[in-house]
């Protein structure tokens, strides 16, 4: 597995250096670390797919440092309101990363799809009527978890 993670650290790398050379000369906009790392699992995960790459560990690691950065990425841009959605978000992109990496059969776990639906359901619910003064406290504590740790 050493030569495998050497494989995906030069990826990755050479991906970077590849995309930054390119951002600058087409002048655009976009996270070149990100890229990389997206762009070196999702090669990876096809290989695995096809049989050729057997460490779904180490696609899971970069899959989740994606999610993440997604989740970063939408803090960033959302109105702070919408941080109100980090919990069922993150947990969705976890389901969705095993459901990639075919270790969960959603169909099979359907237990596991109807808390996932629930959870945002009572999220959108609790969304939709935050200026309810009970509800608006759970809200703002929701909203204050990571900011005001």
């Amino acid at each position: 597995m050493e030569n495998e993670i050497l494989i995906i650290i030069l990826s990755i790398t050479t991906l970077f250096i590849v995309l930054l050379l390119l951002k600058r000369l087409f002048g655009l906009k976009f996270c070149v670390l990100c890229v990389s790392v997206s762009l070196t699992w999702l090669t990876f995960l096809c290989l695995y797919w096809l049989g050729k790459f057997p460490y779904p560990i180490l696609l899971a690691v970069l899959m989740g440092q994606s999610s993440l950065g997604i989740y970063y990425l939408l803090e960033k841009r959302l109105k702070e309101k919408y941080h109100f959605f980090r919990l069922p978000f993150l947990l969705t992109a976890i389901v969705f990363i095993f459901w990639l990496l075919q270790t969960i059969d959603l169909i099979d776990n359907w237990k596991l799809i109807l808390f996932l639906l629930i959870l945002w359901l009572i999220t959108i619910l609790l969304f939709v009527f935050r200026e309810n003064k009970k509800i608006g406290e759970i809200f703002k504590q929701v909203i204050a978890c990571c900011r005001d740790w």
